[in-house]
């Protein structure tokens, strides 16, 4: 019962991304039932059991162990009968976890993670030791106190642990050694089971061999719990032993209290904005949780709320270039393009290999009018992404603004046949252009084939439309073309 209303466990059963562990555990769970269960039934069941768990999420693979030392401690049968058992474990084993890194492409990261999303990796080995032990006191703090639950952790909720004597780094490695402990104290069988099967499941998401690249998440303390939360009962079972009405009561009360705090805090994951309300609240250093929050704040108009938070998230870690060109979306939108331009350059020296980053900066400069500076950064864009559409588009308008509509026109050529998704941001300077030539025939073909998308497309059609009319209404001036 525990187990079931104990908060920490909610993550895995609200969100999606858990379902992967919710079946790597149970399945993993239930391998072991079927290894203690005698005959062939047993050994094809806890194979069967254990190889889709390392199919669902490569952490059960350690589950393997946790069986092999259940048999060690247990030692209720003869090794000829477990031979077989582990011959078969073992293959399927493999065969899951093959299945899964064909499936996947591969179990751990191919190239070095972004500093923002997992910082461990950029740290020292010593540094990233120092803060696996501290996760493992955070751990075990939202198991005894799960109050503050939050969907993330990123960085800089879990900061780095800089000294060995920081009392984190103490409380864990004591927890570190004493689940040691109780996994070799064999002479306590069912003890020795528990705390293999939290050392076991905890270990591939510790940090403590590999960094990860997830930090820390909820949902991977859920099969290391059930281990704590069988030691947890075999505790109070000693503590009360002799006491067993007031235990019940006892009991009943504390599964009570906790199946209210999961109560509510299953309503956190309800909506996006209850969900990024409640990750901010807990998680209050973490660059993620302010951008969830400035996601939904967008959603819902409130554009200087959204402001704050991207300047939070960008305070926290101004690398985050996805903030800064989303802040200067919404600058943008209210007008201010010199607070806009000032932001993604800020962005763009931080994240100087950062495409996007550049492109946006290349528009704001243009709708400032700094032509230079627009073109200097088209050009970068270019270097790093290629002559994309965008790159191209906005070199026309600068070109148009210029007076050279010739120019434009060769830029855009062929966009449209390459890619007419774009033709909503093409065919307006493209019609500019045609009438800048007073090439009036085309620019109305033009207007008149142009299929827009969406209500700021069909304004700017109409506009266009008006103008092709007010030219071919209006006589040509003597010498024009």
């Amino acid at each position: 019962m525990l187990f079931a209303v104990h908060p920490l466990a909610s993550e895995p059963v609200n969100a999606l991304v858990g379902r992967a562990d919710l079946l790597a555990a149970w399945l993993g769970l239930l391998s072991f039932r079927f290894h203690r269960r005698a005959g062939w039934g047993g050994a094809v069941g806890a194979s069967l059991s254990l190889g889709l768990a390392c199919l669902a999420k490569e952490s059960a693979l350690p589950l393997i162990g946790w069986l092999a030392m259940s048999d060690l401690v247990l030692r209720d049968r003869p090794a000829r009968e477990l031979a077989p058992r582990w011959a078969a474990l073992t293959v399927t084993c493999g065969v899951g976890l093959l299945l899964r890194v064909n499936a996947v492409g591969s179990i751990g990261p191919t190239s070095l993670p972004p500093f923002s999303d997992s910082p461990l990796f950029h740290w020292s080995r010593a540094s990233q030791v120092r803060t696996a032990l501290a996760l493992v006191s955070h751990a075990l703090g939202l198991f005894v106190f799960p109050i503050r639950l939050s969907a993330d952790y990123s960085f800089d909720q879990i900061p780095e642990a800089a000294g060995w004597f920081e009392p984190r780094v103490l409380v864990g490695a004591v927890a570190v050694v004493g689940i040691a402990v109780l996994a070799l104290d064999w002479r306590r069988r069912g003890v020795a089971v528990a705390a293999q099967l939290v050392a076991l499941a905890y270990l591939p998401v510790s940090n403590l061999l590999v960094p990860m690249r997830t930090v820390t998440a909820e949902r991977l303390l859920y099969l290391p719990m059930a281990g704590l939360v069988i030691l947890a009962a075999l505790v109070w079972v000693r503590v009360t032993a002799g006491r067993a009405a007031s235990a019940r009561v006892a009991g009943l009360v504390l599964c009570a209290v906790l199946a209210i705090r999961t109560a509510q805090r299953c309503r956190d994951w309800h909506d996006p904005a209850s969900l990024a309300r409640a990750t901010v609240t807990a998680s209050p250093r973490s660059w993620r949780a302010h951008y969830m929050q400035a996601s939904v704040l967008v959603g819902q108009g409130r554009a200087g709320d959204a402001e704050r938070e991207y300047r939070e998230v960008l305070r926290i870690d101004p690398r985050i270039t996805d903030a800064s060109r989303a802040l200067a979306g919404l600058l943008v939108a209210r007008g201010a393009l010199d607070d806009a331009a000032a932001v993604l350059g800020e962005a763009a020296s931080s994240g100087p290999r950062d495409a996007a980053t550049w492109l946006a900066l290349a528009r704001v400069e243009s709708a400032r009018r700094h032509d230079d500076a627009a073109l200097a950064a088209f050009a970068r864009t270019a270097e790093l992404a290629g002559e994309v559409p965008s790159v191209r588009i906005g070199r026309a308008e600068i070109a148009l603004r210029r007076g050279d509509p010739q120019a434009a026109l060769d830029g855009l050529a062929g966009i449209v046949a390459e890619r007419p998704d774009r033709a909503d941001e093409v065919t307006p300077v493209m019609i500019d252009a045609l009438l800048a030539l007073g090439r009036v025939a085309e620019a109305s073909a033009a207007a008149q084939g142009w299929r827009p998308r969406g209500a700021a497309a069909e304004s700017a059609k109409a506009g266009r439309l008006g103008r092709v009319r007010t030219a071919a209404d209006t006589p040509p001036r003597a010498g024009a073309p």
